[in-house]
């Protein structure tokens, strides 16, 4: 039995709008400059030297959805910003995070809000 999807490793991708008004958004843009994956080497801390770094991959769009506040201490969303995500079939998706908090304040907690066109289509 064969696998049931294709990875299609860098024919996807992320677009950032210069938008937060999530519902005005209503097609995808032709002329969009979808950003692929980069290898991306960070450092762990370990009590072992030399330092140890690991390889993987990140979106540099979707990098930053997300930033820590040193004043409260935890992870906050600045700004709405909504996304375009093409997938590697080329299937297209709208999102936009909400927030990165429960009710109790705790981070890690991903609210966020998108439609996917299964259909294929650029319209949403």
């Amino acid at each position: 039995m064969g696998h049931c999807f294709s990875p299609g490793n860098g024919q996807g991708g992320v677009l950032k709008l210069d938008t937060e008004d999530f519902d005005s958004v209503k097609e995808v843009p032709a002329d969009g400059n979808f950003l692929t994956d980069v290898e991306y080497a960070e450092f762990l801390i370990t009590p072992a030297m030399p330092p140890s770094y690991v390889t993987s991959t990140v979106n540099p769009v979707l990098n930053n959805w997300v930033v820590f506040d040193h004043q409260t201490t935890s992870w906050i969303v600045e700004r709405k910003d909504v996304f375009i995500v093409k997938s590697a079939n080329g299937k297209y998706a709208k999102l936009q995070f909400e927030n990165f908090l429960n009710e109790s304040d705790q981070s890690g907690f991903i609210t966020l809000k998108y439609v996917y066109l299964k259909d294929g289509g650029t319209t949403f």
